[in-house]
């Protein structure tokens, strides 16, 4: 049986490699994506995920537009490492894929739910959509 992972993803240069690893992996089977600001904002974020999805030549995953600011403070990014883009200025054309409706938050709860003591969360970027998840789901952890 393979191993359903959910990537939660921040979407810079780092986590495009890592998903692309994920979907590489015959042992893996990715079922979702959730994006998160971080390395640039979360828009840009959403629009990363598709475009790593098509560079890979993945079927349909579905994806999650997720929180645009932490908890606490200000957002952060790092678009001077990882360009305005978050993907290295590579000047990669847009995806066609749009993300889910629903927010990332939601959609980890749902998961997990949906496939209890089976689903491997691989956080990537901040943490804040996990948080949020938490807050709506205490046992998610459990799940």
């Amino acid at each position: 049986m393979k191993k359903r992972l959910v990537i939660d993803t921040d979407a810079g240069i780092d986590d495009a490699i890592a998903i692309w690893m994920a979907l590489a992996d015959p042992a893996v089977e990715l079922v979702a994506i959730t994006a998160v600001s971080g390395n640039v904002p979360v828009d840009q974020v959403v629009r990363n995920i598709g475009i790593v999805l098509d560079l890979a030549g993945a079927g349909p995953i579905p994806f999650f537009r997720g929180a645009s600011q932490p908890l606490v403070g200000p957002p952060v990014h790092a678009m001077d490492i990882h360009g305005q883009d978050g993907l290295g200025n590579a000047g990669f054309p847009p995806s066609s894929r749009h993300p889910e409706p629903g927010p990332a938050p939601w959609a980890l709860v749902e998961l997990a739910r949906r496939f209890p003591g089976e689903l491997f969360l691989v956080a990537l970027g901040p943490l804040t959509n996990v948080a949020l998840a938490l807050a709506i789901e205490p046992d998610l952890p459990r799940l």
